[in-house]
């Protein structure tokens, strides 16, 4: 009799379980809806500061590997690199296009060496905005100040780098 019991009592458990479990419920589990979890629905688009902080690394990256495509992409067509008096030996400001600058990449007279990157400030007006970039890499520690415009499809493009390299002394 009790052996009965037992198998009735877990026939209906079982029963119940099975029941339970193939009905259809309207509330889902807390943490398991897929709505909730952002599952099936475009991810929330990048901040401007998100995208310039992108912008920066990718320019950074495309100077350290030589990387002409990735610097075209990140370029604005009027950018110009501004090198004050002083900087670089030179006696007077001069400036740089970009043809003269993607040149110099490709000539591996400038870049081509990794860099470590610390983005010390972003500050945003609008459609532009500037940033100060520290970098160190084996040759060279450098503040930049960038410029950038933000073009009408919503990307942030690189127009302006006024670089300040001071040159790491032989050990």
């Amino acid at each position: 009799m009790k052996t009965q019991l037992f198998f009735l009592a877990l026939l209906l458990i079982g029963a119940t379980a099975y029941t339970q479990l193939s009905t259809p419920t309207t509330s889902a589990i807390g943490g398991c809806d897929p709505a909730e979890a952002g599952i099936g629905q475009a991810p929330a688009p990048l901040s401007d500061r998100e995208l310039i902080e992108d912008a920066i690394k990718r320019f950074m990256r495309g100077g350290d590997e030589s990387d002409l495509d990735a610097l075209q992409a990140v370029l604005h067509d009027q950018f110009r690199v501004v090198v004050n008096q002083g900087v670089l030996g030179g006696e007077a400001l001069r400036t740089v296009d970009k043809a003269t600058y993607l040149s110099m990449i490709s000539a591996k007279k400038w870049g081509g060496v990794p860099r470590t990157v610390n983005i010390v400030s972003i500050s945003i007006a609008g459609t532009i905005a500037a940033a100060e970039v520290q970098t160190s890499s084996v040759r060279s520690d450098m503040t930049s100040f960038l410029h950038f415009v933000k073009e009408k499809d919503g990307q942030w493009l690189v127009v302006g780098d006024t670089p300040f390299p001071v040159a790491k002394k032989a050990r």
